[in-house]
């Protein structure tokens, strides 16, 4: 169980989605599972998805559960990854 952030990344069209958990290995399975079955809550990410297929998981940082949060902000605002990347709005909470 890896506590971090974490990102998607689609080399074509060099695209990112910046995500944090609790467990990182379990999140990237959910995005996978969401994304083979069509119904990613992302419609970025679900649109790559369909058009370049699985996306590459990259550990950003390792952290403890009280940073994620602020982390995932800072690497949003990093990346651009709302503007120029798949995520579709900011840090709403911490989740798994």
């Amino acid at each position: 169980m890896t506590i971090g952030i974490y990102s998607l990344y689609w080399e074509i069209p060099d695209k990112v989605y910046i995500g944090q958990s609790i467990s990182i290995e379990t999140r990237y399975s959910r995005h996978i599972w969401a994304m083979q079955r069509g119904i990613h809550d992302n419609y970025k990410i679900q649109h790559v998805y369909d058009s370049y297929g699985v996306p590459s998981l990259n550990v950003l940082e390792i952290c403890l559960k009280s940073e994620l949060d602020n982390k995932e902000k800072s690497y949003i605002y990093e990346f651009d990854s709302i503007h120029s990347g798949l995520n579709i709005c900011g840090v709403q909470e911490s989740r798994s």
